[in-house]
């Protein structure tokens, strides 16, 4: 009896996973063929991997529940006896047996009596799996239009290769606008240097999440814009004010001591101006001039704070001349920093 009763048990697990599957069945298949429908009319790669992973999900599913499921041997029995017609043979004799039910001196007779009844029965005979034609056809059909349907040629696969190798493109280009990015970086720090190395980095970051060339060039022509309005109108004068400055007092320097960038040697100038003689600072007037007639183009603040410097040198105002020379220092330094920043400008629009 115990035989058929174990098996009974696992019939009856069968008989839950297919009930359970016949339910569910139509609306898990519908859902499938619609997820490879939309694959046919949409260039996504994911609706044909999600219909093949709630199948396999589906059916994983059902099976662990199955095995899952508790089957206690009472109920087994109860079962047996319904599909066999035994009465309550079955129950009567587990609970004689388990010590639960007295049944006096015809506990023997009672068990006798089911093992009998067993012998020769199947779990089938007495658990019948609840087959539902209709339903289990329609599954069937469904599935099987799917599978048909995500077997044939999809025009969408020539869409998504094709995108597959836009966004391969648009990372590509990201790389490199980020190896840009990089090498701004590595230049002298500065605010403005940053900014267009961070604007560098965000535009490969659109570049990656771009869904085709055209969104990819979207995003390239708005960091053009974004770059290109760094960019001064006169960022070609500035940058031959500023670098010429500095080539100049490199070759020649303001005074015998002055040493480094043309800022650096115009601050250091400033304050020694006291101690020259009256011979050199009307030589260092006439240079300053000089000077300055070079920055109008391009650095008008220097040009101005020279020509004031070398006017305050002829008058003998040293402390007012020190002042300007003080002053253009500052200015030089300001138009390095804005060239820098519009050099990076100008190396993020070609990488652009």
């Amino acid at each position: 009896m115990n035989h058929l009763l174990v098996g009974v048990r696992r019939r009856l697990r069968l008989a839950w996973g297919v009930a359970t599957a016949t339910w569910i069945g139509p609306a898990v298949a519908s859902a499938v063929l619609a997820l490879v429908a939309v694959g046919r009319v949409r260039p996504w790669s994911w609706p044909e991997a999600a219909a093949l992973s709630l199948s396999a999900m589906t059916a994983v599913g059902l099976v662990a529940a199955g095995l899952a499921i508790r089957v206690p041997m009472p109920l087994a029995a109860r079962a047996a006896d319904r599909g066999l017609g035994t009465g309550d043979a079955f129950a009567t004799a587990l609970e004689v047996g388990s010590g639960r039910l007295d049944a006096g001196p015809f506990g023997d007779h009672v068990e006798r009596r089911a093992a009998v009844l067993a012998a020769g029965r199947r779990a089938r005979d007495a658990v019948a799996i609840p087959w539902n034609a209709a339903r289990v056809g329609v599954v069937a059909g469904v599935l099987v239009f799917a599978v048909g349907l995500a077997l044939w040629p999809n025009p969408q696969d020539v869409v998504r290769q094709r995108l597959a190798t836009e966004q391969a493109q648009a990372e590509a280009v990201a790389v490199r606008l980020r190896a840009t990015a990089d090498e701004l970086r590595a230049l002298p720090p500065s605010a403005e240097v940053a900014a267009v190395a961070a604007r560098l980095d965000a535009l490969a970051a659109d570049l990656d999440r771009a869904a085709d060339l055209s969104a990819a060039q979207e995003a390239l022509d708005r960091a053009a814009q974004d770059v290109s309005a760094r960019l001064s109108p006169s960022y070609l004068a500035e940058k031959a004010a500023a670098r010429g400055l500095d080539r100049t007092l490199a070759n020649e320097p303001l005074t015998p001591s002055a040493s480094g960038s043309a800022a650096a040697q115009l601050a250091s100038t400033a304050s020694e101006l006291a101690g020259l003689s009256p011979e050199s600072r009307a030589a260092l007037a006439e240079r300053l001039s000089t000077l300055a007639s070079a920055q109008v183009a391009g650095n008008p603040a220097a040009a101005s704070a020279l020509n004031r410097a070398a006017a305050a040198l002829r008058q003998g105002d040293t402390a007012g001349a020190s002042a300007a020379v003080g002053e253009a220092s500052r200015a030089q330094q300001a138009a390095e920093g804005a060239v820098a920043g519009q050099d990076a400008a100008a190396t993020a629009a070609a990488a652009i």
